[in-house]
């Protein structure tokens, strides 16, 4: 059911976004302020053109033992 939701979800403009998404990681890249934001960026991208069956967490909200 995700693949199915994604497909249409992609269809109907989620390629739009990503490429916005995409396009934005550009301009982050050209300064070295914005280097940071540029992986922050891609992955952004990547989950609004196939959002569904992703999950965004928090840093904190991890449980790091294991």
């Amino acid at each position: 059911m995700r693949f199915a939701g994604n497909v249409i979800w992609f269809v109907l403009g989620g390629w739009y976004t990503g490429l916005l998404w995409l396009i934005g990681a550009a301009v982050f890249a050209i300064s070295i302020i914005g280097l940071p934001l540029t992986r922050a960026a891609i992955e952004m991208a990547r989950m609004s053109a196939w959002p569904f069956g992703e999950e965004v967490v928090h840093v904190r909200d991890l449980d790091r033992k294991g």
